[in-house]
């Protein structure tokens, strides 16, 4: 690993045979409803591992309801911010090592330096072994999951993850799908399962939440950089 303390924190896995069966060995985690670390009212950085999901060409390619230009940069602000502040990052493709998919677009990989996505066949991140120890590895009981498509690689990793005892937010900016109302449904099916929804902006800011703070003073050029990359209309 490189020395420096945003890589340090990048939870990089090598991709191992896939399986779509749960971990054995590995029990279900009762939810600690006295442990501020999943049951505070915000979300700190320093409780939280970010989960990027399937942010590869083909399924950019297969979005409708949303503007996969502000997908990806909301994606990358996530991405950044957490590199800087020193949140844990759990990468993840589907179908690459298959050979139906691509991996992970250039610009979000560029994001993560010295990364490694986990790849898996199956649509349920939480049900792959690698990308579960992965979670476990980081030792954090926050998960902000987003990628592509919502319906499918969020909601599932989401929902089995809130049973296992894991708080789960999403931003609902960073994440898409197939068409706006599979979309919408799968957020609203988050939020009845018990996720907290956001948006990237609002997710990097509750991160923070004082500008006069040094976790505020590292992300503000990230901050700058997102600015100056949305659209002006």
């Amino acid at each position: 690993m490189n020395t420096s303390s945003s890589r340090r924190a990048l939870i990089v896995g090598t991709a191992a045979a896939t399986t779509t069966a749960a971990i054995a060995g590995m029990p279900r985690l009762a939810a600690a409803v006295d442990d501020p670390a999943v049951t505070g009212p915000l979300w700190d950085a320093d409780t939280v591992t970010l989960c990027l999901l399937d942010y590869q060409p083909e399924t950019f390619a297969g979005l409708r309801g949303a503007d996969p230009r502000l997908v990806e940069l909301n994606a990358r602000l996530l991405a950044k911010s957490a590199v800087t502040l020193g949140i844990p990052v759990v990468l993840s493709t589907v179908g690459v090592n298959a050979g139906f998919n691509h991996p992970t677009i250039p610009s979000l990989l560029s994001d993560l330096p010295g990364a490694n996505p986990i790849d898996r066949n199956t649509m349920d991140a939480w049900a792959d072994r690698t990308f579960r120890q992965a979670v476990m590895r980081a030792g954090r009981r926050r998960l902000v999951v987003v990628g592509l498509y919502t319906e499918i690689c969020v909601v599932y990793p989401s929902v089995h993850a809130l049973h296992d005892g894991f708080a789960v937010a999403t931003a609902v900016d960073a994440t898409a799908g197939q068409s706006a109302i599979a979309h919408d449904t799968a957020v609203m099916r988050l939020a009845h399962a018990g996720a907290t929804t956001s948006t990237a902006m609002s997710m990097v800011c509750e991160w923070i939440r004082d500008w006069a703070s040094p976790q505020a003073s590292k992300v503000m050029p990230v901050l700058m950089w997102y600015q100056s990359q949305l659209p002006s209309t």
